[in-house]
């Protein structure tokens, strides 16, 4: 079993998407105003296509352990955490081509087009919000104000198992560390 990659690559699209939105509103009124150049678009664009790539690398290992998670919190649960997140995916997808859309059109349709855009991503942003609570709930419980910080059993059984089978034992740490010492005399 390997080392269960969604719960770290996940983190990156719910920064990016959480950022994202602020930043691409100051952007439109920056140049709305006059005040940045219109290439100050692309750092938007950029930053949209980023957001659609983590997002589906974190749909991807997600992938990995799903029928592992169903076992044990239940196939309903995993599967409207998979649904909430390609619903998320596809938001970020439109607005992602919007973005790069509107980068290509004549400059007096830009801030109508810069304006859907910016509807789009705050409609990624609930939607990742939906995904992201979703996906804690499966992590912690549903009952996780209870026990803040702390994580589910069942899928702490699943991190520690990975762990167990990454990790050499104490016995097999000190077997390789006498086999090195000998080596080297």
């Amino acid at each position: 079993m390997e080392l269960p990659w969604h719960p770290f690559v996940v983190h990156f699209p719910v920064a990016l998407v959480a950022l994202l939105l602020p930043l691409a509103i100051a952007v439109v009124l920056q140049l709305r105003r006059g005040a940045w150049p219109a290439s100050t678009w692309w750092l938007v664009v950029a930053l949209q296509l980023t957001l659609v790539a983590t997002a589906y690398v974190a749909a991807e290992t997600g992938e990995t352990r799903e029928h592992e998670v169903e076992e044990l919190v239940g196939k309903a649960l995993v599967h409207a955490h998979e649904e909430q997140a390609e619903m998320f995916i596809a938001a970020a997808v439109a607005a992602g081509a919007l973005a790069l859309a509107t980068s290509f059109v004549a400059p007096g349709l830009r801030l109508p087009l810069q304006l859907v855009t910016l509807m789009l991503m705050l409609a990624q942003l609930g939607l990742a919000l939906r995904a992201g609570h979703s996906g804690a709930t499966l992590v912690h419980g549903p009952e996780r104000q209870q026990r803040k910080g702390q994580l589910a059993e069942p899928i702490m059984n699943v991190i520690e198992s990975s762990q167990d089978e990454n990790d050499y034992s104490a016995d097999e740490s000190a077997e390789v560390d006498e086999a090195s010492i000998e080596r080297e005399e």
